[in-house]
């Protein structure tokens, strides 16, 4: 469970969230990178700061698609180690 809570990914989207709850939301702007090869584009992240930890602005569908995917792998691992226990009780 500590590794599903405790990842960078996690904590970042936990204060997103929690900051958009108690505080304000989080504005999202459309933005263009140019400054790599492949131009990067759409909706980011602003950066903000939460319990004195300042984020930083980070691009909105990779850093949704990367904790999903992250969080399916675990929640499928736990849910089977949790199967796993209960199947060997008599």
């Amino acid at each position: 469970m500590s590794a599903l809570l405790d990842d960078p990914g996690f904590t970042y989207l936990a204060a997103l969230s929690n900051h958009t709850k108690h505080r304000s939301i989080i504005e999202v702007s459309y933005s263009v990178n140019f400054e790599s090869d492949a131009v990067e584009h759409g909706l980011r992240f602003n950066p903000f700061t939460y319990d004195g930890v300042a984020y930083p602005a980070k691009w909105v569908r990779p850093t949704l698609i990367d904790e999903y995917q992250r969080q399916e792998r675990w929640l499928l691992t736990i849910g089977n180690a949790v199967s796993g226990k209960f199947r060997a009780r008599p």
